[in-house]
């Protein structure tokens, strides 16, 4: 957070002395976004690769993380001009003090089109022979999530509520080893999202019991852009001419899903048979929503006492993109 201050005072210096001594050089604005690359991220990649922010005058490089965390750490100490994260990292990180904003959301959770919920992009699984049937039969068992006090956990805690179901014993598992973990019993059930859980349903050999992200809240808008907040407001043309190209990138994704799934390939390597079925989210921009999913995740996160306050959600979501602040 220092080396952030220390680099936005001597930015600030050095604009002060180049306005002396002439005006500000014309151009497009050259933004570096660091991303984990999961399929949310699908309409950025494929904007990028269409030219939609060169034609709002904006270069963007994308850069890769292992996670969100480190992402806002990069966002921070000016590694990175905007970030993408889970909802939850960026509210924690807020209600920390980290004076982050979000910008722009994501794509929503999939609809849900069949019975099996292959279309839908997370889900808890089980062995195929696993005497787990339903949520209601996790109580009492041990679950491998992502992180602690993470996405996977605040709405698995919300979707079992529902089922009556309180005791659940969490183990941290990274997402490459949900399979591995659940075949050598280490676990009884594991959080998969997608890709993952696109490999598992192909395999045959497992079965989804929960929806967590889904039972949440359908059409829930769990992941989006975020910025330093100093950044933001010493870049604020730049930053609203990359909110409009990235519009304008989910907008065209909305209507060209081959190319997302195009996208998806060149970006992440998946083989072809996994992306033809990797499910995709809704592209297309739904403000009101994206308020409404974040304050209902500020809520399960306080209720959990995954928050050790509540962000001023008037504060961490910047106007731009959302055309009006939330109160």
């Amino acid at each position: 957070m220092r080396s952030r201050i220390a680099t936005v005072i001597l930015v600030t210096a050095l604009s002060a002395i180049a306005a002396c001594g002439g005006e500000k050089s014309s151009g497009p604005d050259h933004i570096t976004v660091r991303v984990s690359p999961g399929p949310d991220v699908a309409a950025l990649y494929l904007g990028a690769d269409k030219g939609l922010f060169e034609k709002r005058d904006v270069i963007v490089t994308i850069e890769r993380a292992r996670d969100d965390r480190e992402i806002v750490d990069e966002v921070l100490q000016s590694g990175a001009d905007i970030g993408f994260g889970a909802t939850t990292t960026l509210l924690d990180a807020a209600a920390k003090g980290d004076r982050i904003e979000m910008t722009a959301p994501a794509a929503a959770t999939p609809e849900r089109k069949r019975a099996d919920g292959r279309n839908l992009s997370a889900a808890v699984m089980v062995p195929k022979d696993s005497p787990i049937a339903t949520a209601g039969d996790l109580a009492g068992r041990t679950v491998a999530v992502d992180r602690r006090g993470g996405l996977s956990e605040v709405t698995l805690d919300a979707a079992l509520e529902r089922q009556g179901v309180s005791r659940v014993k969490y183990r941290v598992v990274r997402p490459a080893g949900m399979r591995r973990a659940l075949r050598s019993g280490r676990v009884d059930a594991a959080w998969m999202p997608t890709p993952y859980k696109t490999v598992a349903d192909r395999s045959g050999r497992y079965r989804s019991v929960a929806f967590p992200l889904y039972e949440t809240r359908p059409g829930l808008i769990d992941t989006g852009y975020f910025v330093y907040r100093q950044w933001a407001i010493d870049n604020e043309e730049a930053l609203e001419r990359f909110n409009h190209a990235l519009r304008d990138s989910m907008v065209y994704a909305a209507s060209h899903p081959d190319e997302v799934r195009d996208a998806i390939a060149k970006y992440t390597g998946q083989p072809e048979g996994v992306v033809a079925r990797v499910p995709l989210g809704q592209w297309q921009p739904d403000c009101p929503e994206f308020v409404t999913s974040t304050k209902l995740l500020e809520g399960l996160m306080l209720e959990h006492g995954e928050l050790e306050r509540s962000p001023h959600l008037g504060r961490i979501i910047r106007n731009g993109f959302c055309r009006r602040r939330p109160t």
